[in-house]
């Protein structure tokens, strides 16, 4: 196991609360995981994969699997995952400002994450269900 684990560990042992452990590992994961130029372009592209790829820093890909596996360990999966999805929601990515990037255009809707692909098109024709999302053609929306 890697030194800096261990001595994350070590830190997350001795705190009371979920909330100060959760703390501690979102910094530890903003510190060694992903960038929001990655993330946006996981986000626009839809592939994982090559997020996983560029990241190919084997220190850094075992930090992360580490912290990884330090969330699973105190519990803290759905409690992290809430975090991660609000900021994102709220537009807010590891090192970047709030509203620092708006929406230019809307995405086509249709997504096969099982998959990881997406349409790449710009959805122009408004779902007539939900009025939510977007998509470029009948063919994507069906």
């Amino acid at each position: 196991m890697d030194k800096y684990i261990k001595d994350l560990s070590a830190q997350l042992s001795r705190l009371t609360t979920q909330e100060e452990r959760l703390d501690l590992l979102e910094n530890a994961q903003n510190e060694h995981g992903p960038t929001a130029d990655d993330i946006r372009m996981t986000l626009t592209l839809g592939d994982t994969q090559n997020l996983a790829r560029k990241k190919a820093d084997t220190r850094n890909e075992g930090i992360a699997k580490g912290i990884h596996a330090l969330v699973t360990r105190y519990g803290l999966q759905s409690l992290m995952a809430d975090r991660v999805a609000n900021k994102m929601l709220d537009g807010l990515l590891p090192d970047e400002e709030q509203w620092s990037s708006p929406i230019l255009k809307l995405p086509c809707a249709n997504v096969n994450p099982s998959l990881h692909r997406k349409c790449f098109e710009t959805g122009t024709r408004a779902c007539s269900g939900c009025r939510l999302v977007s998509y470029c053609s009948d063919v994507c929306r069906h």
